[in-house]
């Protein structure tokens, strides 16, 4: 639901408290750059650490999430 009613344009959702969330992360490339984020920062926070857990090393955790994102202003996407 909170991807649908807004997120970043051409982001990819991973649901972090998905069973298979862990599994999903360890089929992305580690030699990419992600920014990570959710609705407030707290759960991008934890993925980013099991993601550093996991080999991953060029991570950027958006903090204050997808609501900071549109206090600044900035563009956001609606749907799935």
């Amino acid at each position: 639901g909170e991807f649908a009613a807004g997120h970043i344009a051409g982001a990819r959702l991973l649901e972090f408290n998905a069973p298979d969330c862990a599994d999903r992360i360890k089929e992305l490339p580690r030699d990419k750059t992600y920014l990570v984020y959710c609705r407030s920062g707290n759960r991008s926070a934890k993925a980013v650490k099991l993601m550093q857990a996991d080999g991953f090393s060029d991570l950027i955790n958006l903090g204050g999430g997808m609501l900071d994102w549109e206090k600044a202003g900035l563009p956001v996407a609606k749907g799935e």
